[in-house]
């Protein structure tokens, strides 16, 4: 290499550096209070997929000069004319969380600096639109769409009360069972995305949700699969709650393949027992190679003594009658990123025994992912 190109290469180096550590002194510095305080973190790559808009959603609230500084600073600008619109103007131009994403993010920045009568009046005309929002039409997915566009948006105190009012004002109406799972669906789909924190209450508004659509299922009121599929989502949403998400995935029961993985993804150190227990408790290959799946998951940096009970348990698996079992050890192996497996997955890609019974397509997916960690 010549010097000049080393030079280059070292050059590029030290600007990249540089960039890193200035976005995220941007980042810190956009998000200091008065005192220094910090108030919030940066929890994605520096340099561009997250706004500061984003960053801000979820926390303590802002000051004006605070909320002004990420009007001016978001990745995705909000506009002179949507800035100046009244409250009530700003409102009324939301039309969903897709179209009207620059007003929802003022409608945010709003709600963090105002103060508990100015907040009140925002919930106010919020709750007014959604009640008057396609009453003629009777579209109870489309306005239940529009109060969890809204809800997303506000702080968590003012903005869930707003969506569960409107799920059990449509809970209260005669709809056809097909319109009333659709209506559930919106709602636990609701829950089930972004990064927004979430209070109790609606976690308890989804576990009701779950009793009465497994009630309705055993007395044939909802068809299979989509009162089933319903019950799925909703254990999918509990993930979003940390141990409260345990304590009602509990509840319903969640010894399946969706219940491991909403386990796993509450983040709670008790899972990974309640997933031991579970692979002990179990015959079912698929099902122990899932556990495992979900106890490497919520253990990505394991410890020595999760690292020697996977190392002891995953292998085996690869073995297996079941290409679910395959698969899932797999991509447990792959989760814990640690070159134990290699001289394993490397064996398997080696034996040629059983390829040929598989559907098509799925020798490639496997022999792909053992490579990966290969």
């Amino acid at each position: 290499m010549s010097a000049k190109r080393a030079l280059y290469i070292g050059v590029g180096i030290a600007v990249f550096f540089i960039a890193i550590a200035w976005a995220g002194w941007s980042v810190k510095e956009a998000g200091s209070d008065a005192s220094g305080g910090h108030r919030w973190e940066q929890t994605s790559s520096p340099a561009g997929g997250r706004s500061l808009y984003e960053m801000a959603r979820d926390v303590t609230p802002l000051t004006q000069e605070e909320a002004d500084q990420i009007r001016d600073r978001v990745q995705f600008r909000i506009p002179e004319e949507i800035r100046e619109l009244s409250d009530e103007e700003l409102v009324n131009t939301v039309t969903s969380i897709i179209e009207s994403r620059a007003h929802l993010r003022e409608l945010n920045l709003r709600a963090r600096t105002y103060g508990p009568d100015r907040l009140d009046n925002l919930v106010d005309l919020i709750r007014a639109r959604c009640a008057a929002e396609y009453a003629e039409e009777e579209e109870p997915t489309r306005r239940m769409a529009l109060a969890g566009a809204f809800a997303t948006y506000l702080p968590p105190e003012s903005g869930d009360p707003i969506i569960v009012e409107i799920l059990e004002s449509w809970e209260g109406e005669s709809l056809e069972p097909r319109e009333r799972l659709r209506v559930r669906g919106v709602f636990a789909g609701w829950v089930s995305g972004g990064p927004r924190p979430l209070s109790s209450g609606i976690a308890h508004k989804l576990f009701e949700l779950y009793e009465r659509t497994e009630t309705e299922l055993q007395e044939s009121v909802h068809q299979r699969p989509h009162g089933s599929d319903l019950l799925l989502d909703i254990m999918g949403a509990f993930s979003r709650f940390g141990e409260l998400g345990v304590h009602y995935l509990e509840k319903v029961g969640w010894r399946n393949g969706p219940g491991i993985e909403a386990m796993c993804r509450t983040g709670e150190p008790e899972a990974v027992d309640l997933l031991w227990d579970f692979y002990w408790d179990t015959d079912s290959p698929s099902m122990r190679a899932h556990c495992l799946y979900g106890i490497a998951w919520l253990n990505r940096n394991l410890n020595g003594h999760l690292q020697s009970a996977l190392r002891e348990h995953l292998p085996k698996y690869l073995e297996a009658s079941s290409v679910t079992a395959q698969r899932r050890a797999i991509a447990a192996m792959r989760r814990t990123e640690d070159s134990y497996y290699i001289p394993y997955l490397e064996a398997y890609i080696e034996d040629e025994l059983g390829w040929d019974a598989l559907p098509e397509g799925r020798e490639r997916e496997l022999r792909e992912g053992a490579t990966d960690v290969a």
